[in-house]
């Protein structure tokens, strides 16, 4: 079931609702929602069920009793959306893998009378952050970052961050089984003391026990990223991190002459990335001397150093920067972005919907550079940290990326990536196609349908072209949709139990795509196959 749907099963909680026992009694969905690690029923859950079309309409709502039982009467044959939370079970969708879940296809001859609904139980990370001293660590900031392959290769991003309270305490609930990475970045106690010591010239600061800070820690308790260990998380789990922060000295970094000239304001920032994400440093003291900035508090480690100017343009520059000793930069080692910029087009005119965007992807760094486009199609991307590299194009106008053709002045194209250097200005052109297809079919095996199956649509020349890459997951009765195909030649594949697979892994692929199904995909066509699961 295509993803678009999920939505709807993930945050519709009715104002009011159908009793089951008021729609015309002419199909009957029945069943049990169990907990899916140790397969008890589940009392007191909340059920949702709903035509996948028109969702908020037509959906009805229980509670399921001690044995766990739901029924729903149904009036017309179709595709309906189930949904579900209880106690400790996040809200979710039937087999939900991911963004996609199955959908109960009812009809004359299917049987709806004995489904089971597992809801995954959730998963937390909990723990105590405190310092050397084993006192507790307040306002702490925690990161947990998640490793998966979402988007068809193995990528690191933030999913969730909190703050540790009085105790040094924190807690992150309603959490998914997965690969994750745990970060923490805090301050002394006293740094708020400081602050207005620098301010009033007190020669608190000139104590060498007062002059300390903590280093950005990974768990368990390491310094540098590459020493972080993962967390396996298992669904229902609670799993304890606690962190002890060790204080190291803390550098004075000076930046001169940002403030020589009095027409120019110009705003300094010293940033530390962890995973392409820049984490909380309010605990970086920044003080003015004469003409320059100075950063106090700051842990050794690798920063970026961003300088932005105000006058009569606006201006930003940045430089990254090693520090393992107090030091004095100048402002003349950052250097400009280079800009990205350019306009989207579609043949009659754009039809944006609401967010329509476009996105760079750099599969190898995991870095995103995301813009907006403008009613006349203009992008423009931010790109001050961005590393040279092979960057696949996204444009996205509702549920897939439609580019049917990229072009560029100031980098390379091939098929639906762009090769950036960094060294020159970018400008793209992108069209994005009306000329969408559809490819409906059913999983199978041994001539019997199989539901929950990845159904995986792969592109030719598919390295350079990942955009072009559909996914659906097969409902209970098989069936499948794979919609916004762009025209050109395919493979397709149905995989049991594929969801953790790197599916845009061509290495991974490449014994299953020699006997994977082929297929033409032509302008405004819709196609009908039957798919045999792996």
């Amino acid at each position: 079931m295509s993803r678009r749907l999920l939505p709807l099963v993930l945050v519709l909680a009715a104002a009011t609702h159908l009793c089951a026992q008021n729609v015309p009694a002419k199909f009957r969905v029945s069943g049990k929602v169990v907990n899916a690690v140790n397969g008890h029923p589940l009392t007191g859950a909340e059920i949702w069920f709903g035509k996948a079309e028109n969702f908020e309409a037509t959906q009805q709502k229980l509670l399921t009793g001690d044995d766990g039982v739901f029924a729903f009467n149904v009036a017309e044959p179709g595709k309906y959306l189930l949904g579900g939370q209880a106690n400790g079970f996040r809200r979710q969708g039937f087999e939900q893998h991911g963004m996609y879940v199955s959908a109960v296809v009812v009809g004359a001859g299917l049987s709806t009378d004995h489904v089971v609904f597992r809801l995954r139980p959730d998963a937390r990370v909990l723990g105590v952050i405190q310092d050397d001293e084993h006192e507790p660590v307040s306002g702490a900031t925690v990161y947990l970052f998640r490793t998966d392959a979402s988007f068809g290769l193995s990528q690191t991003y933030l999913s969730e961050q909190t703050v540790s309270d009085d105790r040094g305490r924190y807690r992150l609930a309603h959490l998914e089984p997965g690969c994750y990475y745990l970060v923490v970045s805090a301050f002394p106690w006293f740094s708020g003391l400081l602050q207005s010591a620098d301010a009033a010239g007190n020669s608190l600061l000139k104590k060498p026990e007062f002059d300390v800070a903590f280093p950005t820690t990974f768990y368990p308790g390491a310094t540098d990223p590459a020493s972080a260990s993962q967390i396996a998380l298992n669904e229902g789990e609670d799993f304890t991190a606690d962190f002890t922060l060790n204080p190291v000295p803390s550098l004075h970094v000076r930046v001169n002459h940002v403030n020589a000239d009095p027409e120019t304001h110009m705003n300094v920032s010293l940033q530390e990335r962890v995973f392409g994400t820049t984490v909380n440093q309010v605990w970086l003291r920044q003080i003015q001397i004469d003409d320059s900035v100075e950063f106090r508090g700051v842990p050794s480690g690798k920063y970026v150093l961003e300088i932005e100017s105000y006058n009569a343009s606006h201006t930003r520059r940045s430089a990254v920067v090693n520090l393992d000793s107090d030091t004095e930069l100048d402002p003349e080692i950052t250097s400009a972005a280079m800009p990205i910029q350019g306009v989207v087009r579609m043949e009659g005119g754009l039809n944006l919907k609401q967010q329509a965007f476009v996105r760079l992807w750099n599969s190898r760094t995991n870095e995103v550079l995301d813009s907006q486009v403008g009613e006349k199609g203009q992008i423009n991307f931010d790109s001050d940290f961005l590393t040279p590299g092979t960057y696949s194009v996204y444009a996205i106008n509702g549920e897939n990326s439609i580019v049917s053709s990229v072009k560029a002045t100031g980098a390379q194209v091939v098929g639906q990536t762009v090769q950036i250097t960094g060294g020159k200005p970018v400008e793209l052109e992108i069209s994005m196609s009306n000329t969408l297809s559809k490819i409906n079919g059913t999983a199978r095996r041994d001539g019997k349908p199989v539901a929950g199956a990845m159904i995986l649509l792969v592109p030719e020349d598919a390295s350079m072209n990942l955009p072009k890459f559909r996914r659906d997951q097969s409902d209970s009765d098989g069936t499948y949709t794979l919609r916004d195909v762009l025209p050109g030649r395919y493979r397709m594949l149905a995989i049991d139990d594929g969801w953790e697979l790197e599916w845009a892994n061509l290495s991974l692929l490449k014994n299953r795509l020699e006997h994977a199904q082929k297929i033409e995909v032509q302008p405004n066509e819709n196609y009908q196959t039957v798919l045999n699961v792996e």
